[in-house]
């Protein structure tokens, strides 16, 4: 997928707003992509995570109990990502048509057209929506994952007291002591991709945060722009008065009456 940085429309709208002496905006708009772009790359790499625990899945034989739950979490986890997904294609067009509507209101109303952008912005309650989603999968996940390990311990424990009963049973003496602690084979290899796509989606929300303060800082930006200075609001108050003069005292227009 292009990255957000390569659109043709919010290339030039960055260039644009450095050569009209809003650098520091260009470059926060610029930091606003990269971390968008760090964003998409951290959901597809967790995507990546969830495909090789079906993998895993698939290969492991005749479905157990921890084997079944895994199935349904990384069912869920997908439903999750795709709706994530979902809000970030539709970030990406929003954005995408933002660059090019500020390009032509430009060639109208020149620069004051950038700050009203600017304003206009309104992505962070999407980015919003967007880390409440990950803190969502990050929730599931650290559960499911807590589950894992207490059904493999679980299991571990049960095999633990049925070794020790077929050594009574055959009269030999008590066995030594397994460390059921110890994650299985299947166990650590569906837990691993799950615990990086639990670090994959720590990255994603931090960035996604970054991006939150990124989208504050143009605002506030735009909205100082706006705000004229004390000078400026003087001259403009100076030329309101010059413009509309105050009316003359009116006049008796009545004559006075003769005397009689």
């Amino acid at each position: 997928m292009e990255a957000w940085k390569e659109n043709q429309d919010l290339a030039a709208l960055r260039q644009l707003m450095a050569e009209q002496g809003l650098g520091q905006q260009a470059a926060e708009l610029d930091q606003l992509l990269q971390q968008m772009d760090t964003m998409e790359r951290q959901l597809r790499a967790v995507s990546w995570e969830l495909r090789m625990v079906k993998e895993q899945l698939a290969s492991s034989g005749p479905p157990r109990p921890e084997q079944r739950f895994m199935a349904g979490l990384v069912q869920k986890l997908e439903g999750r990502l795709d709706s994530l997904r979902e809000r970030m294609d539709a970030l990406r067009a929003h954005m995408a048509d933002w660059a090019r509507d500020t390009l032509e209101q430009f060639k109208q109303a020149g620069v004051s057209a950038l700050d009203k952008a600017l304003s206009a912005l309104n992505v962070k309650d999407s980015l919003e929506q967007i880390h409440t989603g990950i803190q969502g999968c990050m929730e599931a996940l650290r559960g499911g994952i807590h589950r894992v390990e207490q059904m493999g311990e679980e299991l571990r424990q049960a095999g633990a007291h049925l070794h020790s009963a077929g050594r009574a049973a055959a009269g030999k003496g008590p066995a030594r002591r397994l460390d059921t602690t110890q994650e299985g084979r299947f166990q650590s290899g569906v837990l691993m991709p799950l615990r990086l796509a639990v670090r994959r989606l720590s990255c994603m929300n931090n960035a996604t945060l970054a991006a939150i303060g990124s989208v504050e800082r143009l605002e506030q930006a735009a909205q100082a722009a706006r705000k004229p200075s004390i000078r400026e609001a003087l001259a403009e108050k100076k030329a309101e008065v010059a413009a509309h003069p105050a009316p003359e005292p009116a006049q008796d227009r009545k004559p006075r009456e003769a005397a009689l």
